[in-house]
């Protein structure tokens, strides 16, 4: 029996006033009374679903598509209702069967589209969305579907494409301009964002994610106060949603959201694609907030390699460690300290890093691991990240001793691993940078805590005893920006992985868009590091050399118009800058062949960068700063013997350059050198550096058993003995206790 049309209808209108309560208690009994209409069954189930009723939705939907199989609105209202309830493979079965019935159905397609996106499923819900806007271009909620699919696959471009498209068709939407605002968000166009924001507040003024991203925008511009204001109008508009949104932004970390901390990130980044317009007031902030006492501290461990690689000074560097490093040793509780009565038998080594992987840590460290004397020492190490699948990752852990991956795991049960495995020495290959876990450090789970290599400056931390550096990356003099107790090695700090070269494979300059003919400038440097007078001095070099041109890395695709502008800026055709993409390692080493002269960077200098470019016969030529980030490949050329490639300022450095690439014999010597000194050099003597590096940790745990403090010490060459030095002294004093 059918259900009277008139309880229909009347049904029908208290749901179009949203009085969904009376509306389902006219449909339960008519329900009861017509079992075999799907009508009222079907409208039971939107009255519940509406009022969030998703488990009494869902079985009156069934019911309906009992009664009428090919009942298409049924079906997709159920296909919502089971996302809802977290069953998106049990929607997209259902979704197969109503697109065999309707194939051409625009709704059919986009809830097909919801349960992929559901289901994690972000590239299937693209297509889906694509066939729905096929059918119906004019689809609002899909096109703002697909706006928010492709942003979440990183595929900024088209998203902004596509959010721009929807404005233009829907510009009275709200939705429609805070989806936009986000697009311009992700592709750094903050002024356009920004734009977005304010019209869209004027179409909903109390929508608490437009003024939440408003606020990301004016932030990022360097407007504090208004920054901070908008977010305090989103927090009071809506409290939990901004507490969602803020942890979003602050990757789960407990510091509320700062918009001096936005604009200092976002500074960083333009600096990365060398975007310069903003330079100066960003790095006149950065010192200003990061030395401010009392008021409102940023969290200093987010910005200490920031400093760095901004070019701060060394003294501001060590500020913002040592704020840094204070702020974790408070908040951690240290283990109770080793009994030096323990100790017995090989030394243990704990190396943590972040970088077990396809990283530059990685495949400087990974010829070191399987060369430690196991007779004297047992090599453990503690990886901060997951598994990568690449080579590096798997030749590092089947050179030591254990390999734990300890990605998962909190500072605390790391710390707790590392103490019951017995760790002497802590080796922290990570530093400040990414994916670093420093607490582990400050809870002191081992008796001797050493910073190597990962990090290019002090870690400021009372709870690192050591930094290993060398004469030359870390002269004398720059002890005092250093809080650790310098292990100096006696050629150079540096390890390598000596990766396999195949000449054979060598691309040719026109595959890599270079010229066949001319001289080629390489600096194949993040942007980060280049800074506007090092490319104004390039710029100059090109002038000079006739028919030459700089190859340039280009990380990110705004370098590329940015480093294009200031070259025309500078009155050179920017036809002479070539770029070349990001690549495999394989792919990067094989292509220093066709560049005949490296040029670094002043301020922060290449590290497995220049030893990548040395290691394949490629000349670097170092301009080294104050700072020790400044002075890394200083310290490779210096064990090379090719100190003829150490300028000594700004105006040495263009001079040098000229004379190699207009004097063929000179770069010719300079090739010749360098490939005699690549074998007969300690630069890449892995086996020396092993025995060097046993060296000192073995003077560390001498001392330790002892019962005597950390002190800087100098090692002798193949690790034939450790000297004490008296506090000040550098590695050449003589001054001090030798210890074999």
């Amino acid at each position: 029996m059918a259900a009277p049309r008139a309880n229909v209808d009347a049904a029908l209108a208290l749901i179009g006033r949203s009085d969904f309560p009376a509306a389902v208690e006219l449909l339960e009994p008519l329900c009861r009374e017509a079992p075999h209409d799907p009508r009222p069954w079907f409208l039971l189930g939107a009255s519940h679903h509406a009022l969030g009723r998703l488990h009494a939705a869902l079985k009156a939907f069934d019911a309906a598509l009992a009664l009428a199989p090919g009942h298409l609105e049924a079906g997709q209202a159920s296909v919502a209702v089971l996302c809802q309830l977290g069953h998106p493979r049990a929607a997209l079965e259902r979704c197969e069967q109503l697109l065999a019935l309707a194939p051409n159905d625009p709704g059919i397609h986009f809830n097909t589209a919801l349960a992929h996106a559901a289901a994690g499923e972000l590239d299937a819900a693209l297509v889906r969305y694509d066939a729905t806007l096929a059918l119906d271009e004019r689809m609002r909620d899909a096109r703002l579907n697909r706006g928010t699919v492709l942003l979440r696959l990183g595929r900024y471009a088209t998203a902004l494409e596509n959010n721009r498209a929807l404005v233009a068709a829907f510009p009275g939407d709200a939705e429609a301009r805070f989806n936009l605002a986000e697009a311009c968000l992700a592709q750094s166009l903050y002024d356009e964002a920004l734009a977005q924001c304010d019209h869209g507040l004027t179409l909903a003024p109390q929508a608490p994610d437009i003024h939440f991203d408003r606020g990301l925008a004016l932030a990022a511009l360097g407007a504090i106060d208004e920054a901070e204001a908008a977010f305090a109008a989103a927090r009071r508009l809506d409290p939990p949603r901004f507490a969602a949104r803020e942890r979003s932004v602050q990757r789960g970390q407990p510091e509320p959201i700062d918009a001096r901390a936005i604009y200092l990130a976002r500074g960083f980044e333009a600096l990365d694609s060398c975007d310069w317009t903003d330079r100066e007031r960003y790095l006149r902030r950065f010192a200003v907030w990061m030395g401010e006492d009392g008021g409102r501290p940023l969290d200093a461990s987010a910005f200490v390699w920031r400093g760095a690689a901004s070019g701060m000074t060394p003294g501001l560097q060590r500020t913002l460690a040592v704020q840094a490093s204070t702020s974790i040793a408070r908040a951690a509780t240290p283990f109770p300290p080793v009994d030096p009565a323990r100790s017995g038998g090989r030394i243990r080594i704990g190396y943590v890093s972040a970088d077990f992987r396809a990283h530059a840590v990685g495949w400087l460290t990974e010829d070191l691991y399987a060369r430690h004397d196991r007779s004297r020492f047992a090599a453990y190490a503690y990886a901060l990240t997951a598994g990568d699948g690449s080579r590096v990752r798997d030749r590092i852990a089947a050179a030591v001793d254990v390999f734990r991956d300890v990605s998962g795991d909190s500072p605390g049960a790391i710390a707790a691993q590392i103490r019951a495995d017995a760790v002497d020495v802590l080796v922290d290959l990570t530093g400040y940078t990414l994916d670093a876990r420093p607490q582990v450090f400050a809870m002191r789970p081992a008796p001797i805590n050493v910073a190597y290599l990962g990090y290019p400056g002090t870690s400021g931390a009372p709870f690192i005893d050591y930094a290993i550096v060398d004469r030359v990356a870390a002269p004398p003099p720059a002890e005092r920006h250093f809080t650790e107790h310098l292990v100096y090695l006696p050629d150079t700090l540096w390890c390598y992985g000596r990766p396999t070269l195949h000449p054979g494979e060598r691309p040719s300059r026109g595959s890599l868009g270079l010229p066949r003919s001319g001289f080629v400038f390489a600096a194949l440097h993040n942007g980060y590091k280049i800074r506007p007078e090092i490319f104004a001095c390039w710029m100059a070099l090109l002038t000079r050399v006739e028919d030459s041109v700089l190859w340039v890395l280009a990380r990110r695709e705004e370098v590329r118009g940015n480093l294009r502008r200031e070259a025309t800026r500078c009155g050179v055709d920017p036809e002479r800058l070539v770029f070349a993409p990001p690549a495999p390692r394989e792919v990067h080493l094989a292509r220093q062949s066709a560049a005949d002269l490296f040029l670094d960077t002043p301020d922060y200098s290449g590290g497995a960068t220049c030893l990548d470019a040395l290691w394949t016969g490629l000349p670097v030529l170092a301009c080294p700063s104050g700072s020790y980030a400044g002075r890394q490949s200083a310290s490779a050329l210096a064990a090379l013997g090719l100190e003829d490639l150490i300028a000594t300022g700004r105006d040495d450095y263009l001079e040098r350059a000229t004379r190699l690439a207009t004097d063929p014999g000179a770069l010719a010597d300079a090739r010749t050198r360098l490939g005699l000194a690549r074998d007969a050099a300690p630069l890449f003597d892995m086996a020396a550096r092993a025995r060097e590096l046993e060296a000192a940790f073995g003077a560390m745990a001498e001392r330790w058993r002892a019962g005597l403090p950390p002190a800087p010490m100098a090692i002798r060459r193949a690790g034939a003995g450790a000297r004490i030095l008296d506090r000040g002294a550098g590695p050449d004093d003589r001054r001090g206790e030798f210890v074999k």
